[in-house]
């Protein structure tokens, strides 16, 4: 088990320490010195408006608003209205209610546009009028999401040319996948974690021995949004709130065998009893596959009782799948 530091980084700052996230962090350094729009790339879900909020926060001048337009997400008429009150009067009104969330404009704001690529051939027309407006007229910086790069996503049809046009010039950051930087995934299951448990108001958290690896070695097609949300679900549903543990699912022996034996050369402690029950029981729940669950063939080939395996399934939570 994993005693985790209740203090709980800057959500501000970005987390990890692979080269790769340390590159972001300069380039975002760097960025945050310009006024000059920006085209941040990289596939859903990797942290795309994170880091545009970053670079917004960091840039002076300081204290200045900045808006979000998720431009997939706001029906085109709604779309049109919006990007027509800041070109006309620099009034930014609310997406989803027009009457609550209004402000003002002024010089040193950002406009986060994202979800474009997603979008109808029309809407992206809207926001190709919207940013040559804004770029003749205004003070106001655009920093431009996209869920990879423009070539990539013209050449897809995803994407008008007149997008890639727009922005050759502008400034970019690629944001990388969380497998380009999977050795920053343990800590971000203790961000997690910790932040999590902090909604939930629960006390200290223990991360369990084999939760890490297993995480560190999954897939995350939808990279660090996936990991949260599937962090937070584990935490909500889990009956052990003083405990970080994977669905059974995503355990296995293999993993936690190789994490015990690694605690113990290291002289660090864990749960003994809840790592031998998971082997056990993955132990009894492949044997009882390989004989059709065939309770007689199975307490045979393990050289125990019936009734020992009964007992054994029972207090594991095994069901009794016997095929007729």
């Amino acid at each position: 088990m994993r005693h985790l530091d209740r203090g709980i980084p800057d959500l501000k700052e970005l987390i990890g320490s692979s080269k790769a996230i340390q590159r972001v962090r300069e380039r975002v350094e760097k960025l945050a010195l310009s006024n000059t729009n920006i085209l941040i790339t990289g596939e859903p879900g990797a942290g795309k408006s994170v880091i545009a909020q970053m670079i917004h926060e960091k840039s002076a001048p300081s204290g200045e608003p900045y808006a979000l337009l998720s431009v997939a997400r706001i029906e085109e008429l709604k779309l049109r209205s919006i990007t027509q009150s800041i070109l006309t009067d620099r009034h930014f009104i609310n997406p989803i209610t027009s009457d609550h969330g209004n402000f003002a404009l002024p010089d040193g704001t950002t406009i986060i546009v994202g979800h474009v690529d997603g979008a109808s051939t029309a809407a992206q027309k809207i926001v190709l009028e919207f940013i040559e407006g804004l770029t003749t007229s205004y003070h106001i910086r655009i920093i431009l999401l996209l869920d990879g790069p423009v070539k990539d996503l013209v050449r897809g049809k995803r994407l008008l040319p007149g997008v890639q046009k727009l922005t050759k010039d502008w400034e970019t950051l690629a944001m990388p996948s969380l497998r380009e930087r999977a050795d920053d995934i343990p800590e971000l299951v203790e961000h997690f974690v910790l932040q999590t448990a902090k909604e939930m108001g629960l006390g200290d958290v223990i991360i369990d021995v084999n939760a890490i690896s297993v995480l560190v070695r999954k897939e995350w097609k939808g990279n660090v949004q996936e990991l949260k949300t599937f962090i937070e679900q584990a935490m909500l549903l889990s009956d052990d709130k003083d405990t970080f543990m994977l669905p059974e699912g995503l355990m296995d022996e293999q993993s936690e065998v190789t994490q015990m034996l690694s605690r113990i050369d290291e002289g660090i402690d864990f749960a003994i009893d809840k790592s031998m029950e998971l082997i056990e029981k993955r132990i009894l729940e492949r044997v009882l596959k390989k004989f059709g669950f065939n309770q007689t063939r199975a307490a045979r080939f393990l050289r125990i009782t019936e009734d020992t395996l009964r007992y054994r399934m029972k207090k594991l939570g095994i069901q009794n799948l016997q095929q007729s």
